[in-house]
């Protein structure tokens, strides 16, 4: 089999989601290269948060909180995020 470069075969699957009681919507990331199957492993903060970035507990999906340009956060603040020391 002829060498490859997984970052150039990713697949990426990608969710749409809501937050709870608040008009922030959230998309779900997760990829694998196409040829070996090699999943991406996220890095940063773990959990589930409306104001940054998140990634699950063990990198394979990272979590994208955003709103469209026109909006305005309307809801109740929820949410948490941990930083793993050596972890993601």
């Amino acid at each position: 089999m002829a060498e490859h470069v997984c970052a150039e075969n990713v697949e990426w699957h990608l969710n749409l989601q809501h937050f709870g009681d608040t008009n922030i919507k959230y998309l779900e990331v997760k990829g694998a290269c196409n040829v070996c199957n090699r999943a991406v492993s996220f890095r940063g903060p773990a959990g589930l948060n409306q104001s940054h970035p998140t990634v699950a507990i063990d990198g394979s999906e990272a979590v994208f909180p955003f709103l469209f340009s026109d909006e305005e956060f309307d809801g109740k603040a929820v949410g948490f995020s941990v930083s793993i020391p050596g972890g993601n």
